[in-house]
Parts: structure tokens; sequence; C-alpha cells
């Protein structure tokens, strides 16, 4: 669910290893690209407490979901994330899916300084971190959901370099402390 950046190539990599891939879109303009990779496409949006679009069709026949989609809290915007996911939640304990990966975000931990862990409590210190935090609880404490959570940082690859989104930027703590990046490949 949410093929955008990383969700088409996860869902193409899926592919390639012969797993039957439905993929989800919030814009009517990707479903013709996420069908000419083989993915069975599929336009969702959740907003506010509404389902728009064909959520039970692409729940139907899953076993495992992996839920891919950003809180976008950014620029002022007063989404409720974690009312999404209890809204995805409820619809996918509905139709019988099993296991959850969520895609979170290592800013759950907030600024701590240092290494941090697995074992590291969290500590957000944005709506955004504290919504995916929040959403995460939502799915590991459901005993009827197998749910594995992975915390991505500092994502790079095509179209996103750490030199671009740091470009012009000015102000920045902490410019000499190392930073954890992972490519998309």
């Amino acid at each position: 669910m949410g093929c955008g950046w990383l969700g088409l190539p996860l869902g193409v990599a899926l592919l390639e290893l012969n797993y039957k891939v439905k993929g989800t879109t919030t814009r009517r303009q990707r479903l013709n690209e996420l069908e000419s990779k083989g993915i069975t496409p599929y336009q969702v949006r959740i907003v506010g407490k509404e389902v728009d679009g064909p959520l039970e069709d692409f729940l139907n026949g899953l076993e495992t979901l992996v839920i891919n989609i950003p809180p976008q809290l950014r620029s002022g915007n007063a989404e409720n994330y974690t009312s999404k996911i209890e809204i995805l939640k409820s619809r996918l304990k509905r139709a019988g899916v099993k296991n959850v990966i969520f895609v979170s975000s290592t800013s759950v931990y907030g600024d701590l300084p240092g290494d941090v862990r697995e074992t590291t409590p969290p500590q957000p210190s944005s709506e955004s971190g504290r919504q995916l935090l929040e959403s995460e609880h939502l799915l590991l404490t459901d005993p009827e959901l197998n749910t594995t959570v992975v915390r991505f940082g500092g994502l790079i690859g095509p179209k996103r370099h750490p030199a671009h989104q740091l470009s012009g930027r000015k102000g920045l703590k902490n410019g000499n402390h190392p930073v954890n990046l992972i490519h998309l490949d």
C-alpha cells in the first residue's frame, strides 16, 4: 500500500521473485504506470474517516500487506495519520490479512544524540514522529496481526541525494555528526 518512491521499486522487486503484487496509489494518473510494471493497481485514499476507492477489493486475498504511506505532516498539514492507520487496520482485519510490514521512520527517535538502536526508547520530537510511533503501537499491540516495523531514515537513491536535500538550507545543527543513509536498492 503506497507505490511511491520506495513502494513501486519494492513491488517490482517482489514481482521478480514471482510474488503476485497489488499496489495502491492516491493519484489516478499513476494507475497505468503500476499496471505497466506488472502490479495490479488500485486508487485508494483515506481522507479523514472515509475511504475513497476500492480498499476491500485491494485487500481481498492478501496474506501480507506492506504499509508504505507517509504521514505527510510537513508544511502545517493537519492530517491525522494515526486515525488513517486505525481505519486501515480495521479494514485489513475484516479482510483477513494476517501479516503486516509497516514502513516507519527513525524520526520516532527524535533528536537523540549518539548511536540509536532498536532497543533505544523512542522520543519523537516532531508531530510526524509522534504519529508514526502511535501507529506502530496500534499495529504491534493487536494480537490478530503479525506486525513487523521497519524504521528507515536517510533514504537516498534516484532523485534523492543528501547534497540536494541539504542544498541552500541554513542554520542546520550538528553538521559534523554521522547520519544514517540507506540506498533504495
